[in-house]
């Protein structure tokens, strides 16, 4: 696996249904911005510690990413939205337009999001 094969969005796949993700932030050293949106974990440090565990995994030396910031990402399939806003003492305030573009090209190319609207605050 090379960066290039590494996706700009990554949201899990346990509680899709609508929910609360807690996502971080990422920019690599290819200058490439990443989301990592995971259900599973209380803190964002949890988040991005998984994302650097699959670097770690394809062979990807971790140390060229480093988190910018972070938030929630609320999954409404009802309201077809995805909404990213808050923040927290670890890594403070995301990028909103960053976070703005990522989601909208993620609900563009990801049948799973189609139609979706993308609310940024």
């Amino acid at each position: 696996m090379s960066l290039e094969d590494i996706p700009e969005v990554d949201i899990n796949d346990q509680g899709i249904n609508s929910g609360f993700y807690k996502f971080v932030l990422i920019k690599g050293s290819d200058y490439r911005d990443y989301l990592h949106a995971r259900t599973i974990y209380t803190f964002h440090t949890g988040v991005f510690d998984d994302f650097k565990e699959k670097l770690t995994r394809q062979h990807i030396d971790v140390s060229l990413f480093r988190c910018t910031g972070d938030g929630l990402l609320s999954v409404d399939n009802e309201g077809k939205t995805l909404k990213a806003h808050g923040s927290s003492t670890n890594y403070g305030k995301f990028d909103t337009t960053i976070t703005r573009i990522l989601l909208e090209n993620y609900a563009r190319i990801n049948s799973r999001f189609q139609g979706f609207a993308v609310q940024v605050e």
